[in-house]
């Protein structure tokens, strides 16, 4: 349920569609885009590492259904930053964008990302008073 109301703000919001521009398609099994939107509402719904949302967490969800995306399909050591110690890498296929274009558009994520944290703890606090 909770997966379904995260997914369905972001489509609200028009974040899969920005992710879609912004990172656009490789030759990889699941693109980055949808790889983000799972990491983005993992993240919401339960702040976690990204080897535990593959391994543990994405499996019980019913988000397989609403993506189109296998649990097996979902790889927590795909990006290196899983193994690592805190570091993390910006990393994009986007051209033709300034450093200062995609630090922004960083930012706008991980601000995002934050709002939507702040709601889902808000719902959750209120479902616990009922």
């Amino acid at each position: 349920m909770f997966a379904w109301v995260a997914l369905h703000l972001i489509r609200m919001l028009q974040l899969d569609t920005f992710l879609q521009k912004a990172i656009p398609a490789g030759r990889e099994q699941v693109p980055w885009d949808v790889s983000s939107l799972i990491l983005i509402i993992a993240r919401l719904l339960n702040p976690s590492s990204e080897l535990y949302i593959a391994e543990q967490w994405y499996p019980k969800m019913a988000l397989s259904d609403l993506l189109g995306v296998l649990a097996n399909q979902v790889d927590g050591s795909r990006n290196w930053a899983t193994l690592s110690a805190g570091c993390y890498l910006l990393r994009t296929n986007v051209s033709g964008w300034s450093d200062e274009e995609l630090w922004k558009a960083c930012i706008q994520l991980t601000e995002a990302e934050a709002a939507f944290r702040s709601v889902t703890i808000a719902f959750s606090n209120a479902q616990r008073l009922r």
